[in-house]
């Protein structure tokens, strides 16, 4: 019997359709990650062969999307992405550390992220500090 009872906290909670991206006939590998980035750190231009469905426990993840659009996720949230047509850059813009556990899904032989040119100068952020997930 315990002392106190234990305690068990929901992060963040939502409905998500998941369908496979375009060419991935199965999801037979499935990697779990808790990633920390440091304040002022970016993963750099990438995007996810698979689909990552990622919840920010810790800061605020800012996403800057090759379309020219920015979504923030503070902690508590979640958020889905993957396939070639979701390249983004990740950063953490806050002061505190941005804490994030990200669930990938992808076939057995796929990277978990995919490298890409940077597509916008950004005299902030010059050079990718942190890849995430490679």
């Amino acid at each position: 019997m315990f002392r106190e009872q234990p305690v068990s906290e929901t992060m963040a909670e939502g409905g998500i359709v998941l369908p496979l991206p375009p060419g991935m006939t199965d999801a037979a590998h499935v990697v779990v990650h808790r990633t920390t980035m440091p304040p002022g750190a970016r993963t750099g231009w990438h995007y996810h062969p698979g689909t990552l469905v990622g919840v920010v426990t810790g800061g605020t993840l800012t996403h800057y999307w090759a379309d020219g659009h920015i979504s923030r996720h503070p902690a508590g949230t979640s958020f889905i992405t993957g396939g070639p047509g979701h390249i983004h850059d990740g950063r953490n813009e806050g002061d505190d550390p941005l804490v994030m556990l990200l669930t990938y899904i992808n076939s057995a032989d796929a990277r978990l992220a995919v490298d890409v040119p940077p597509l916008f100068p950004d005299p902030l952020f010059p050079d990718p500090v942190l890849h995430v997930g490679r």
